[in-house]
């Protein structure tokens, strides 16, 4: 993948990394992954916009498999669960201080 890739949604690409071997209409996760390399021989000189027509087309095929909402739901789960664990620590960090 190119470290220019700012404007790419990190969760989409995250996806096509975990998901298994098929996403949904048969587009094996393989052939997706190997697509996003930006030294594939395949890909034309302007590969960025190539990469980012296919990045649209796989966000299209996994949102219609509704994966990319539970995949969401995971990460701001977890997200969540940091925030507690920080402010749980935080919290045990004062009453450290307050006993010395």
């Amino acid at each position: 993948m190119s470290s220019s890739s700012e404007s790419y949604n990190p969760v989409a690409i995250y996806l096509i990394e975990v998901n298994p071997p098929y996403l949904c209409r048969d587009q094996p996760a393989s052939k997706l992954r190997e697509a996003w390399k930006s030294n594939n021989p395949a890909l034309p000189k302007h590969y960025k916009d190539t990469l980012w027509n296919m990045k649209l087309r796989i966000d299209d095929l996994l949102v219609s498999n509704g994966q990319v909402f539970e995949l969401q739901k995971k990460v701001e789960k977890h997200k969540l669960l940091r925030k507690a664990e920080k402010e749980l620590a935080e919290a045990r960090i004062q009453e450290l201080l307050i006993e010395i």
